[in-house]
């Protein structure tokens, strides 16, 4: 018997059985692992959250027979986003506000994440994804996802002549920009560095006024924003859209 020769059959057998199963145990290491990547990387990939949420955010894909406007928008939209607050563990806030867009800022649908973390940057990003999904809007209006550290929600100018008229012991129903103009339109106008030459309830939004102003292109845009007075049921946000004098107001 040729004992080199069968020790060097063994052998390769040996090898070559080796082989093989390292190859499987590679190949099974490597599904594992992609598997694992693939599991770490999915909360941060952006995806439908409407579609996931079917039963309580059906309302951004239902027909309605009457456009609500912004303030009926806003709490027709509210359980939608209390449950994927709840789900996602992260407080969304729902609102009126200015949207950008890309011609001039407009009355829209301001979805607000409290702070920049990496979990809330991608459910922002999911957020951002499910609109663009609808054409950016919802319920009829732009809408805009922001994270708390974003400087779109900035105050209105109007706020420092609206301060100098409250008086602190006197609580007035305001439920309408109708009643924001009759108690505090007066001030707005005769604030001189405003320049403000006409104000008044914006069509189809509750809580909004519009505002012509004669001033420069940059104080006209600081105009935009929220406007906060004191309510007789406490705090109310009033939405400002500013024009320039030359625009006529809708």
């Amino acid at each position: 018997m040729n004992i080199p020769l069968l020790a060097a059959i063994l052998a390769l057998a040996i090898s070559t059985a080796g082989a093989q199963s390292l190859e499987r145990l590679s190949v099974s290491a490597g599904g594992a692992l992609a598997k694992a990547a693939g599991e770490a990387l999915a909360p941060l990939q952006a995806r439908d959250i409407f579609r996931e949420f079917q039963d309580e955010c059906g309302i951004v894909d239902a027909k309605m027979l009457r456009l609500p406007d912004l303030t009926e928008a806003v709490e027709a939209l509210e359980p939608c986003f209390q449950k994927i607050s709840a789900d996602y563990r992260v407080p969304i806030s729902v609102r009126s506000g200015l949207v950008k867009t890309e011609a001039d800022p407009t009355a829209g649908i301001i979805l607000l994440l409290p702070d920049a973390s990496l979990e809330q940057r991608a459910l922002a990003r999911s957020l951002g994804y499910s609109l663009s999904l609808r054409s950016g809007s919802l319920l009829g209006y732009q809408a805009q996802v922001l994270l708390r550290d974003d400087s779109a929600l900035a105050a209105s100018h109007l706020q420092q002549a609206i301060d100098r008229c409250v008086q602190p012991m006197v609580l007035r129903d305001i439920d309408s920009g109708a009643d924001f103009v009759r108690y505090y339109g007066r001030c707005v106008v005769e604030e001189p560095g405003l320049k403000v030459k006409e104000i008044r309830p914006a069509q189809g939004q509750r809580l909004a006024v519009t505002v012509l102003s004669s001033a420069d292109p940059d104080t006209v845009d600081a105009l935009n924003g929220i406007v906060s007075v004191p309510g007789r049921a406490g705090e109310v946000r009033v939405l400002v859209v500013a024009y320039p004098e030359t625009i006529y107001l809708p």
